[in-house]
């Protein structure tokens, strides 16, 4: 019987109750995360076709997409919200980057430029990467 403790917690954790307050546990906004996760996958989706000719519309469409979402209102107050906990600055100054870059990434791929393309995309990487070893590095 020595793993009953551990085990009767794990089962209280699990429920969403801390053992010292047997109150539920914080509930995170996953609001953000959510916004990231479509945000990948649609970046992420560009990288196989990068070299293609045959899909420089959906590239096109794709660099637009993450625009958009760079350009939400989520992503634009995210500073503001109470968990933030660092400074805004560089985290606008990302954002409008990946912004502007995934426009040029669209630009390119409408008017064909092939390297101006991968150009945009590469600063999309940089701006991304950047971001999060800021504010999440242990993504």
């Amino acid at each position: 019987m020595k793993h009953a403790l551990p085990i009767a917690l794990a089962g209280l954790l699990a429920a969403g109750c801390s053992e010292a307050s047997g109150n539920a546990l914080e509930v995170r906004d996953l609001s953000m995360l959510e916004l990231m996760v479509r945000m990948n996958a649609v970046h992420l989706g560009m990288e196989p076709y990068l070299r293609s000719v045959d899909h420089l519309e959906d590239l096109a469409g794709a660099a637009d997409g993450v625009a958009a979402i760079a350009g939400d209102s989520l992503m634009l107050e995210w500073p503001k919200a109470s968990d933030f906990g660092r400074d805004p600055e560089p985290w606008n100054r990302f954002r409008g980057d990946l912004e502007r870059a995934a426009g040029e990434a669209a630009a390119a791929a409408r008017s064909g430029d092939l390297n101006g393309l991968h150009a945009a995309y590469t600063v999309m990487d940089a701006t991304c990467i950047g971001c999060h070893k800021r504010y999440q590095p242990t993504y």
